[in-house]
């Protein structure tokens, strides 16, 4: 168990020095747990096991992170959180999300030479607009699956003209309608639109197989933009990995973007004041690097997020070396500094 105590100190005679100042006030913690103090403004992170003292503290947020495999449970409860997150703003959400990530134009040579497209967590495929913009017309499959129904329908399939959307019946004992799909049906020209609707991380988490529950067949690009930090545990994160990999034909390009949202000074406040206390209130289990945020000042419904260390992103890609090769690493996005890392790959094979 980690104990992590977030410092926000006031003015610039607050910064630390390298030796942890003299004490005023003590904060006792248990001498078995393992402190970790890492001042918000200013000087070096550092450890004590014992009592963590400070001066001039304007505000003090305590997360308890756990170390190991992420609670089954706990899991479950997480993607709970953000499905209801999504089934209250999706359309506030998508409303934020309208153009294209900045990054992405950097994938625009995999664009245009991939005749199909699986685009997972899709959103309200805007990817699918923006590449069609980079194909110029040129015919394209474009296979969308995500959890949100209402966020992909919203700005994803009624606002394209001469599309049908059609249903397919629940799976025999499903927990949830994951199986509801559609078809997208517009012009011949611009070739097959489809969307699926299916909650990828309870399917993980119940143990079932990724690759064979996206009824998509194997592309030659695809993609998963905005989604990993919403997957709890190290575990799930590398089964979903690989089963993307699996779901590009040999040769194909993999693309996926990661959050490292903490590296921004206004999110990193937030989400560690707005963790601090829901942790505690909802007595949740997190890992290192896991935090909930809110919309728009709303703290009440919440979404769960992990903020990826590069070191986090590296180790993913080195677990499936087998099956894919690094094509390409590069930062993007984000108003002051790049908040995405982009791992592109290749499936061998």
């Amino acid at each position: 168990m980690v104990v992590c105590f977030d410092i926000q100190v006031i003015g610039e005679d607050a910064l630390f020095s390298d030796d942890p100042p003299a004490v005023v006030e003590a904060l006792a913690v248990l001498a078995d747990d393992l402190i970790e103090a890492r001042c918000i403004q200013g000087g070096p992170a550092f450890k004590a096991s014992e009592y963590v003292k400070y001066h001039f503290v304007h505000a003090l947020h305590c997360t308890v992170f756990y170390n190991g495999s992420m609670d089954l449970d706990m899991a479950h409860t997480l993607n709970d959180m953000n499905s209801a997150f999504y089934a209250r703003y999706a359309a506030s959400f998508s409303q934020t999300r309208t153009s294209a990530w900045k990054g992405w134009s950097r994938l625009a040579p995999s664009i245009a030479g991939a005749e199909s497209i699986l685009d997972v967590a899709c959103g309200n495929m805007r990817f699918c607009d923006f590449a069609e913009e980079v194909k110029g017309g040129v015919p394209f499959a474009y296979y969308g699956v995500d959890s949100s129904r209402a966020l992909a329908i919203d700005e994803g399939l009624l606002a394209k003209e001469g599309i049908d959307l059609t249903h397919s019946e629940p799976e025999e004992g499903s927990v949830e309608d994951t199986s509801l799909s559609g078809q997208l049906k517009g012009s011949a020209s611009h070739g097959i639109r489809s969307y699926q609707q299916l909650d990828i991380v309870r399917t993980c988490l119940e143990g079932r197989d990724i690759a064979s529950a996206i009824a998509a067949p194997c592309c030659e690009l695809v993609v998963s933009f905005g989604f990993f930090h919403h997957v709890p545990g190290d575990d799930a994160r590398r089964k979903l990995l690989r089963a993307l990999v699996s779901k590009a034909v040999p040769g194909g390009k993999i693309a996926i973007s990661f959050w490292h949202f903490m590296d921004d000074e206004r999110l990193a406040r937030n989400a560690t004041r707005i963790t601090s206390r829901a942790s505690r209130e909802r007595s949740l289990r997190l890992e290192q690097g896991d935090y909930l945020l809110g919309w728009h000042g709303d703290e009440t419904t919440l979404r769960y997020c992990h903020h990826f260390t590069q070191d986090e992103i590296a180790l993913l890609a080195k677990g499936i070396a087998a099956e894919a090769s690094v094509e390409a690493l590069f930062e993007a996005d984000g108003k002051a500094a790049p908040l995405n890392s982009y791992v592109v790959l290749k499936r061998l094979g």
